[in-house]
């Protein structure tokens, strides 16, 4: 009774790390973005969410039912905390599938999986769905946790929860597919026979195919019952299986590609220029080898783990097979898309540096086998004693994980809040220029509030007034506009939601020669009438 008390309250100590520690990274990474609006784009189109049709049209089925749930209105905190919460609920997941038992090896798992760059691209430009994102993830986690117990209601439940995976955002299934590959690769390096093995195998297919098809026959029922469309734009899926303009040769080159280009070209913060130099290509290069390092290691510590086991060949060959589609299966979307690739669907690729952990994990010492103390002792330490004892079996595989990981967290932290300082100054820089133009407006004479037409005509997006200072131009964003004010109808979003502007707006045709013969705001002639309409030409 003494051992089972002892062996649970070890895992309750490694859950509980796992879930704190993952919400400790994930608001050391966003907390900016919880306490400021930063809305740009689609996210400030969508500060009301009223969008159901267009995502049910493109597949996204289960977002309506969470907008009911959760509230049609954007709120940066709530929204972030649920986000966090289902991070932390992945993670400790995650510990349970792979079975990790270093306290170390939670914590930088969970520092992997809450500091995703898609997620600092999904909280900087599309915040009315970060919260979607983050259950999405759980529920790919989950279904794959479930499956994994090879019990039939439990498979069930896992391919109803990949389905609901899918219809919440379709790009997380790839961590799905991705857990299933890890865990098998796992497993073939215990005492496995071949029959046991394609069980599972077979079993992971079927549960993602019985995923696939429930998701598909709910979706359409869903569209025929409510007479909504299919979306045909570039993330619709009226395309997908269509490889009609690109040969599948290609895509899988992209598909393998892109994986490769996410490693190699590690999106970096704005650091010192001296003496003329910018010095972040050293952190750049710095991060390209790290990650060299971190496949190499992955690779080695596969190869001692085979040794140490005295696996079969049959094991290793399979293990290879798994390592070759490895980056098929986390850019498995990549593929169906066409080679279409967005920051937002790309957390699968978090797996890689997770398979590392999970390998290095597996060379660490069990604490067990090492404590001679009584079970009653064992379970009266303190959770600091135990923390100092998983410090002690730091191999020199996991210190370098310490590291390897450690930097890409430490700059994943930098950029994140450097990304959210500039969405700031963006969103100021357009209360600025709105401001200015409302008064210009207003005093404009004839103009009626709520009465006059008023057009904008140009890009925001070009205009010098609404970008951000100077002092960003290097920080590369990945899923994020350069201006506050992106495209067409962000305009009148911004006017509505943050400005209460009662203006009777419209639109005018931007080739009419009078319209091109105005210069540009602010200068005088840029706010003027042109057939009873007060047009603002904003820019060329």
């Amino acid at each position: 009774m003494s051992l089972k008390r002892t062996s649970r309250n070890k895992l309750n100590t490694s859950y509980l790390l796992a879930a704190l520690s993952s919400m400790v990274f994930y608001f050391l990474v966003n907390g900016y973005r919880l306490f400021n609006s930063l809305f740009s784009g689609d996210a400030l189109l969508m500060i009301y969410q009223n969008d159901a049709a267009w995502q049910i049209a493109l597949g996204r089925v289960g977002q309506p039912f969470l907008v009911f749930l959760r509230g049609g209105i954007t709120a940066p905190f709530l929204i972030s905390a649920l986000a966090a919460g289902w991070i932390a609920a992945s993670v400790v997941f995650t510990v349970n599938l792979l079975r990790l038992k270093n306290y170390v090896s939670i914590v930088l798992t969970a520092a992997v999986m809450s500091c995703h760059i898609s997620l600092i691209a999904a909280n900087a430009n599309f915040l009315p769905w970060v919260d979607f994102y983050a259950f999405a993830l759980f529920l790919a986690v989950f279904g794959v946790w479930l499956i994994r117990r090879q019990k039939r209601s439990a498979c069930i439940a896992g391919a109803v929860a990949l389905a609901f995976c899918l219809s919440v955002y379709q790009a997380y299934i790839c961590v799905a597919i991705g857990l299933f590959m890890i865990r098998l690769l796992l497993d073939l390096l215990e005492e496995i026979s071949l029959r046991s093995f394609f069980k599972k195998s077979i079993m992971a297919i079927g549960a993602l195919l019985a995923g696939a098809i429930l998701y598909v026959v709910f979706w359409k029922v869903i569209q025929k019952s409510l007479h909504i469309w299919t979306a045909d734009s570039y993330n619709g899926l009226a395309s997908v299986g269509d490889y009609s303009k690109l040969s599948i040769g290609t895509v899988l080159r992209l598909t393998y590609g892109n994986v490769a280009g996410y490693f190699w070209n590690p999106l970096q913060f704005i650091t010192m220029t001296f003496r003329e130099k910018n010095l972040s290509l050293l952190w750049t290069w710095g991060l390209r080898i790290g990650n060299l390092l971190l496949i190499a290691a992955l690779i080695v510590l596969l190869l001692r783990l085979n040794r140490k086991k005295q696996t079969a060949a049959w094991q290793k060959a399979m293990q290879c097979l798994l390592l070759m589609l490895f980056p098929l299966g986390i850019n498995f979307v990549c593929f169906l898309s066409q080679g279409m690739e967005h920051s937002l669907m790309t957390y699968a690729f978090c797996l890689v540096p997770v398979l590392a952990v999970a390998l290095t994990d597996r060379q660490i010492p069990d604490p067990e086998s090492h404590i001679e103390m009584p079970p009653e002792k064992e379970a009266a330490l303190s959770i600091s004693e135990r923390v100092a004892d998983h410090l002690k079996r730091c191999t020199p595989a996991l210190l370098l994980m310490i590291v390897l990981l450690g930097l890409q967290t430490w700059t994943h932290m930098v950029y994140a809040n450097q990304v959210y300082l500039q969405k700031e100054a963006q969103e100021r820089a357009a209360q600025s220029l709105m401001s200015r133009i409302e008064t210009d407006i207003e005093h404009t004479q004839g103009y009626i509030p709520g009465e006059t037409p008023v057009a904008f005509t140009g890009s925001f997006e070009t205009s010098p007034y609404i970008k951000a200072p100077d002092a960003f131009a290097e920080l590369q964003t990945w899923g994020t506009a350069q201006t506050a004010l992106s495209y067409i109808g962000t305009d009148y979003a911004y006017l509505g939601y943050f400005e209460n502007m009662k203006m009777n707006r419209t639109r005018v045709d931007a080739q009419d020669e009078r319209i091109q013969d105005m210069p540009c705001y602010p200068v005088e002639g840029s706010v003027a009438y042109i057939d009873g309409i007060l047009v603002v030409k904003i820019s060329e």
